[in-house]
């Protein structure tokens, strides 16, 4: 399991999970994140603080990303986990 973005906020760590879709899909980008798909993210990410030693209160956010015939569309979910669960 890779964890794509993985940074420190205040007294944070954040872990970051990006998605994206095009603009003709069904699916919103963070849809994709179901709760097995949480739960791999959750394990990787305590691996990954035993591993470094880090004492920090960990939340996960979510970045969704739209991309269409203009461009694209961002969208910053903090926090995103304990609102899906």
């Amino acid at each position: 399991m890779e964890l794509d973005i993985i940074a420190r906020k205040d007294q944070q760590l954040v872990v970051i999970e990006v998605k994206s879709r095009s603009s003709n899909g069904i699916e919103r980008p963070q849809d994709a994140v179901t709760i097995p798909k949480q739960k791999r993210i959750v394990k990787a990410a305590d691996a990954y603080v035993l591993e470094m030693n880090i004492d920090l209160e960990c939340r996960f956010d979510i970045i969704s990303v739209v991309f269409n015939r203009n461009g694209y569309e961002l969208e910053h979910i903090e926090d995103a986990f304990s609102t899906m669960l």
